[in-house]
């Protein structure tokens, strides 16, 4: 759910830690998984927060090279 999706940045945020969401593209949609809609409007609440300076979204390969305070 969006709720849920929204919990693991948040908890993210609250540990100082990063985080990485995968999905296969062949699951979205299906029953169980998350809809397209739901993913856009988890994008949408991710960009606010990455406005407001509260997360960076990087790649998974930045991500391994990310430091806290960057």
């Amino acid at each position: 759910t969006l709720a849920q999706a929204q919990g693991y940045v948040t908890a993210a945020i609250t540990a100082e830690a990063g985080l990485c969401l995968m999905l296969h593209p062949s699951l979205l949609d299906t029953s169980g998984y998350i809809s397209t809609a739901t993913l856009t409007s988890f994008y949408a609440w991710l960009r606010t927060k990455e406005q407001a300076g509260d997360i960076q979204v990087v790649t998974l390969g930045q991500l391994n090279y990310a430091r806290k305070a960057s």
